[in-house]
C-alpha cells in the first residue's frame, strides 16, 4: 500500500481507486471508510452507507463547514476552537473504543489529515507559524505511526526544522526570538530528521552540519 498511496490522502475514495487502478483491494481499508460514512465504491455506487454517529460524524460534519467558510474566506477563530476541541475528542473517543473492544481502527484516516490541514492553515491565520507547525508536527507523528519512515512525515518535520533554522539565524531572531516551546519542536524536529537519515542513509553516516546542510535541503527538494 505505501508503493502506491500517499498519506496525505484527504479522502478514502483517493486511496481506494489508486489502488483498483493498480488490481488492488484492501478490505480493512474499505471497511474504515464505511465507519466513516464514505461509500468504498464511490457516491455512485449505489451502496447504502451505515450512518454515523459521535465524533466522527461532528467530524465530518465541521469539516464540511469549514471546507464552505474557507472557500469564501469566512472562518472565524472559534470555527478553528471547534475544530480542534473535535479532533481531540475524537482521538479520545477512538482511544476508549481500541481498549474497550480492540476495535481494529486506522492510525491516521483521511478525515483526520483534512482536519490537521485545515487546523494548520486556521492556526497560521489566527494564532501564528509556531502554530501552525505544532498542527504540522501533529500530523507528522501520526503519519509516522501509520507508515514508519515515510518520506512524508520526514518531509514535514525537514520544513518544521528549516523554519526555525531561519528565524534563528536571520534577522528575525532579533525581534521574534523562539519560546520554550517552539525550542521543543525545533528540537524534536531536527531529531526526527536525524532519525530518518540513519534509516535512509546509515546510522551515524551524516554529521549534525550534514543533516542541516545536505540532508534536509535534498528532502525539501525530493517533496516536489
Amino acid at each position: 500500500m505505501d508503493t502506491y498511496t500517499s498519506p496525505f490522502a484527504t479522502t478514502f475514495q483517493q486511496t481506494i481507486e489508486c489502488l483498483t487502478g493498480h488490481g488492488m483491494q484492501d478490505t480493512l481499508y474499505e471497511a474504515a471508510a464505511i465507519r466513516w460514512g464514505e461509500d468504498p465504491n464511490g457516491s455512485g455506487g449505489g451502496n447504502a452507507v451505515t450512518p454515523i454517529d459521535g465524533c466522527r460524524a461532528q467530524l465530518q460534519d465541521l469539516l464540511a463547514q469549514v471546507e464552505d467558510k474557507q472557500r469564501s474566506g469566512s472562518c472565524t477563530l472559534d470555527d478553528a476552537e471547534t475544530l480542534r476541541k473535535c479532533y481531540h475528542d475524537l482521538m479520545d473517543e477512538l482511544l476508549q473504543q481500541r481498549s474497550s473492544d480492540g476495535a481494529e481502527e486506522l492510525q491516521l484516516a483521511p478525515p483526520e489529515v483534512k482536519c490537521l490541514n485545515y487546523l494548520s492553515v486556521l492556526a497560521d491565520r489566527f494564532e501564528g507559524r509556531s502554530s501552525a507547525l505544532s498542527y504540522r508536527a501533529e500530523l507528522a507523528r501520526r503519519i509516522d505511526a501509520a507508515r514508519p519512515f515515510h518520506f512524508g512525515a520526514s518531509s514535514i518535520w525537514a520544513e518544521i526544522s528549516n523554519d526555525f533554522e531561519e528565524r534563528r539565524d536571520g534577522w528575525r531572531k532579533w525581534l521574534e526570538p523562539l519560546t520554550a516551546e517552539e525550542l521543543a519542536l525545533s528540537t524534536e524536529a531536527l531529531s526526527e530528521c536525524r532519525r530518518a537519515a540513519d534509516f535512509w542513509c546509515g546510522r551515524d553516516s551524516l554529521s549534525s552540519s550534514d543533516i542541516k546542510d545536505l540532508f534536509i535541503p535534498w528532502v525539501l527538494d525530493g517533496r516536489g
